[in-house]
């Protein structure tokens, strides 16, 4: 009588225990599938289901042959934690030609487990020996089965599967409840750093089932975002494992600006009409200039002076050119810079004088696909610019990088390099160069990995160098630390473009390679690289800064 009480008593805490329990989720899959030929290493994602109080489905875990072909099995967990009474459902083979193992590689009927270098201490029962541990929310499976065979020792496919519960996002609190475009919102939960900012992701988060304009990850445990347009409705957060939302954020709209805030300056049609590149510089008398090329490709400049546009000179380039940019002097003297087609697509700058264009000196800086930068300090032009190096894939050389960084300075007579020609290496093809006009001090900024393994995995952050009167060196001492070089942000990095202001710090521009790709901008102050204003701010990527910042 005591043995059934107590046998009894245990049965009654067995379901109780069990059916208030629910293990049901999307797990983590790790382990190896013995299945001739097609022997393989499982890593991807598995649900398993409660069907009914301790009793869980979950598909055959191994892959070629029977992948996806309804092989499918039941179980349930005693007091132990122990995994039991295996079930074999859909084309799974039926007990005991299918089932939970307990000995490795059996009857040598398929691959011996030792044949998997990867993993260090191999496949075994000890270690997936069908157990549950509920401290860490994992399942250790080991199973197999073979058809028509009487026993695990005839099974030709055996699976060794480590599944461990993955966490859904969940939010406890979002303040503000309410606000417009651009307005910054705190999320706060727990298991949040994987969401991001793209409705077709698996971790995605949506505001009234758009899109915020951009995201940024605390923590697992706070998520910042921007809100987009129009995005009134549930805040919902989503991961591959699940997600949670929660109701009642209110959009509330920008007014429309009915008065127009962009007016005409005058006719260009006529004068540019099937022109290509252009530019457009203010001089200091706040005259507007236009450079761009005719439907010659000849590069011309014109100037809007008493309600209409007039051209300065005759033709600036003696044949094809491309990408014309345009700078003063003190004097406001147009130069413009282009380039030359005629001469090997190299870089020239031509001076407006005494009523015609001629050669600020003989520059012929060879630009890679024409990447260059000019800048004007007083008197005295500067161009940045981008050659291909002759070095590129020697890793034993020190420039590994595809591209070479110099920087040229007109003296009036000659143009001489600032720091030494190729000072750099570069992997993207995007530079910028500005100038302190107090200092005078040029500084650039540009993408580049800083090794060959930053290569290999496409990673070029921006860097910010300024030459000091001797040397180019880094601005800033408390930059992220990445493959060795100083750098001030991660990962890869276009648009750049960088600026100085009148109290000589400098502010640098960019996009990051990641959704939503928009730009970013930061400013470089006591020692710090800080950024301005929201994360991600802009409606797009096009975006530059004025070289001349107030």
């Amino acid at each position: 009588m005591k043995h059934f009480l107590t046998t009894l008593l245990c049965t009654f805490l067995y379901i109780v225990l069990y059916a208030q329990t629910d293990l049901s989720g999307v797990y983590n899959d790790d382990g190896y599938s013995f299945n001739a030929p097609y022997s393989s290493s499982l890593s991807f994602i598995k649900l398993v289901t409660l069907v009914s109080p301790n009793v869980y489905e979950m598909n055959f875990g191994a892959q070629g042959n029977i992948g996806n072909k309804g092989f499918k099995f039941q179980f349930s967990l005693d007091l132990n934690n122990n995994i039991i009474n295996w079930v074999a459902i859909g084309n799974t083979p039926s007990d005991p030609s299918s089932g939970l193992m307990t000995a490795d590689n059996p009857g040598n009927s398929c691959p011996a487990y030792t044949a998997y270098s990867g993993f260090p201490y191999g496949y075994v029962s000890s270690r997936y020996n069908n157990r549950y541990n509920p401290l860490t929310r994992t399942f250790y499976l080991h199973y197999g089965f073979g058809i028509g065979s009487t026993g695990q020792n005839g099974y030709t496919t055996q699976v060794y599967e480590k599944l461990t519960f993955g966490y859904p996002p969940k939010i406890f609190s979002v303040s503000p409840l309410t606000g417009t475009s651009f307005t910054k919102v705190t999320i706060k939960g727990e298991n949040l750093s994987h969401v991001s900012a793209s409705i077709h992701s698996d971790n995605s988060i949506t505001i009234g089932n758009n899109v915020p304009d951009s995201i940024s990850s605390k923590s697992d445990s706070e998520l910042v975002v921007w809100i987009g347009a129009g995005a009134t409705g549930s805040i919902k957060l989503k991961n591959i494992y699940g997600s949670d939302s929660i109701n009642g954020f209110v959009y509330n709209p920008i007014p429309i600006i009915t008065k127009p805030l962009w007016e005409n300056i005058g006719n260009l049609n006529l004068q540019t009409a099937h022109s290509h590149y252009a530019a457009v510089a203010v001089n200091r008398h706040n005259i507007p200039y236009v450079t761009y090329t005719d439907s010659l490709s000849i590069v011309r400049l014109v100037k809007y002076n008493n309600g209409s546009w007039q051209s300065v000179g005759d033709s600036i380039s003696d044949g094809k050119a491309g990408n014309p940019k345009i700078v003063f002097d003190s004097s406001d003297i147009p130069y413009v810079a282009y380039i030359d087609s005629l001469y090997g697509n190299v870089v020239n700058l031509k001076v407006f004088n005494n009523g015609k264009w001629s050669y600020a000196g003989w520059m012929g800086a060879n630009a890679y696909q024409g990447k260059y930068s000019i800048v004007m300090d007083n008197n005295f032009p500067y161009v940045a610019y981008l050659e291909y190096n002759p070095n590129y894939m020697d890793y034993n050389a020190i420039s590994y990088n595809k591209y070479v960084l110099s920087v040229l300075k007109y003296d009036g007579s000659n143009w001489d390099f600032v720091g030494g020609q190729g000072f750099i290496g570069t992997d993207d093809p995007f530079e910028d160069l500005a100038i302190d006009h107090k200092t005078h001090t040029p500084y650039v900024v540009f993408s580049g990995a800083d090794s060959v393994s930053n290569i290999n995995a496409l990673i070029f952050p921006s860097h910010v160098m300024k030459f000091n009167g001797t040397d180019w060196v880094y601005v800033g001492n408390n930059f992220v630390v990445y493959g060795g070089t100083e750098t001030f942000i991660n990962p890869t990095t276009f648009n750049t473009t960088i600026a100085v202001d009148s109290s000589g710090n400098p502010m640098v521009s960019f996009v990051m390679y990641d959704y939503p790709m928009r730009q970013q901008t930061f400013k470089y102050n006591n020692g710090i690289w800080n950024q301005l204003g929201n994360k991600s701010f802009s409606n797009s990527y096009s975006l530059a800064l004025c070289h001349e910042v107030q």
